[in-house]
């Protein structure tokens, strides 16, 4: 409702309706003389110019009424494609909160991360290291829209976040660096969580 009332065709028609109000008001009126001679070309010549600048207002809120409705739906597309990432991004907090407070090895990380990120997964043997690789996949391919979606500086840090938790669920029992890659994975989500939610949220706001 505020936004009919901030278009510029509404205040324009408001401005005519009270100008046409005050005049009345003063004791303007439009009257008939008698006395006067009727020039039919003259009346023609105002009613074709009449006739012009209705058409013509006819056309322009013709062209703004279906303007305005795609230009709502491309902000609902937009906010539908942000909260898909905004989800995603959830869930790998969530995964994190798991990380922090639970002794997962990080041979097992992998398996884990395949259960967050899937509500009807079950900790099944048979599940090959592939269908676990396959949910690591729908995760980047949804996560790497984030610079185009929410910008450069936002993007930058969700790309090293899946840069971190792809090393962290490839690593092996016995490596090196177990534990490490943990921790690296669980400083970069937290900066994420911290620097970026807020403006996510505020860039999910359909005004």
């Amino acid at each position: 409702m505020k936004k009919f009332f901030r278009h510029p065709s509404t205040i324009t028609l408001i401005a005519v309706i009270l100008i046409i109000l005050i005049l009345a008001l003063f004791g303007f009126r439009i009257t008939y003389n008698p006395s006067l001679d009727n020039n039919w070309d003259a009346i023609s010549a105002c009613a074709a110019w009449a006739a012009v600048v209705v058409s013509g207002l006819a056309i322009y809120f013709a062209i703004q009424a279906p303007k305005k409705i795609a230009e709502e739906q491309n902000k609902i597309a937009l906010f539908e494609k942000r909260f898909e990432v905004y989800k995603v991004l959830m869930d790998c907090f969530a995964f994190t909160y798991m990380l922090e407070n639970t002794d997962i090895p990080d041979s097992k990380c992998l398996e884990v991360f395949h259960l967050t990120f899937n509500d009807n997964a079950k900790l099944n043997p048979s599940t090959t290291w592939l269908e676990q690789m396959k949910t690591y996949s729908d995760v980047q391919n949804k996560l790497k829209m984030s610079e185009h979606l929410f910008g450069e500086d936002i993007g930058k840090e969700v790309t090293l976040l899946l840069a971190d938790l792809l090393l962290l669920i490839q690593t092996k029992e016995g490596e090196v660096n177990e534990k490490k890659r943990q921790l690296v994975y669980i400083q970069q989500s937290n900066k994420v969580e911290k620097e970026c939610t807020a403006k996510i949220k505020d860039l999910l706001s359909l005004k």
